[in-house]
């Protein structure tokens, strides 16, 4: 839930808050220290409901409406301030039941009719393109009608109108804002419109293409700056690879180790003790042995008597 590669707890209680418990990559948990809602939940789905790449969560809940809590991404989780129905629900299961490509949910209710909750998907922007864009904070505003702007850091915005309308026609339209020079180009989509009053943010960092020179002493020190910069950018990419690459070469010396004891395992359940198999061999065959013999001098006694008598 995290997004750290291992696998972390999202617990449902019915005398207390829901809770989250984070794995640190060896096993133990820790709590989050984030309470979920007051209390009475039963079950728990976790799902990419609002398509950003994380877990999010929803929850069935007893006397009290079902609610969806939203992952940032990190693992920390806010209510939706959706409530799905009104009374007891035991479970629930996500699926995509429209065929719409987003993560619906059927749940099951106790003196109720189950329901089927549809999800409305998040249609206000899709792809986002940057060419060379200035590293900052963004802002789309809508104005309701047909207009678009875009601003970064709150400057001058850059102004966009549609030249379709994607909500009737079905199809989306790409928004290209020349912003500082450079192209942004935005997907709008069929539920562009639930951005008006609600402004779209995101953020840029380090996307700017540097053209550097040594021609003067300025452009030589802003070159080496450049330089460093990229250094820097680069040093923290090796280091979130090199931290993502030692949790695999754990998870293998992990899995090589439980397939080393598992084989050791089946081995001593197959193999047969020689020791003890060879002492067994030597029993039987003294038992043999001696009851051969006395076969033999029970047979040369009776033919002892016969003499006798004869």
């Amino acid at each position: 839930m995290d997004d750290d590669g291992d696998l972390d707890a999202f617990v449902s209680n019915s005398d207390q808050a829901n809770k989250v418990w984070i794995n640190d990559g060896s096993g133990n948990f820790i709590n989050s220290g984030q309470s979920l809602g007051s209390s009475q939940s039963r079950y728990v789905r976790l799902g990419d409901v609002d398509d950003d790449g994380d877990l999010d969560a929803l929850v069935t809940n007893r006397l009290q409406a079902n609610r969806v809590w939203t992952n940032d991404g990190s693992g920390n989780f806010t209510d939706s301030g959706q409530s799905l129905g009104s009374s007891w629900s035991h479970g629930v299961e996500l699926g995509d039941v429209d065929d719409d490509g987003d993560l619906d949910a059927f749940v099951t209710n106790y003196g109720q009719g189950n329901k089927v909750w549809i999800n409305e998907g998040r249609s206000d922007v899709g792809d986002i393109t940057l060419n060379q864009a200035e590293a900052g904070d963004y802002t789309l505003t809508y104005d309701g009608a047909n207009t678009f702007s875009l601003s970064r850091d709150g400057g001058t915005a850059v102004d966009y109108v549609l030249t379709t309308d994607p909500a009737s026609t079905g199809s989306s339209e790409t928004a290209t804002f020349n912003l500082d020079g450079n192209d942004i180009n935005i997907e709008l989509k069929q539920g562009y419109a639930q951005i008006d009053g609600n402004d779209f943010t995101f953020n840029v960092q380090n996307t700017t293409t540097y053209n550097a020179n040594v021609l003067s002493v300025d452009d030589a020190r802003s070159a080496i700056t450049a330089i460093d910069h990229a250094i820097d950018e680069v040093n923290q990419e090796r280091s979130y690879i090199g931290s993502e690459q030692n949790k695999l070469q754990f998870t293998m010396s992990n899995l090589s180790n439980n397939i080393q004891n598992t084989e050791a395992s089946r081995s001593s359940l197959e193999d047969a003790d020689f020791a003890a198999e060879a002492a067994n061999l030597a029993k039987n065959q003294i038992l043999a042995q001696s009851a051969t013999a006395m076969l033999a001098q029970a047979s040369a006694i009776s033919q002892n008597i016969l003499r006798l008598l004869s």
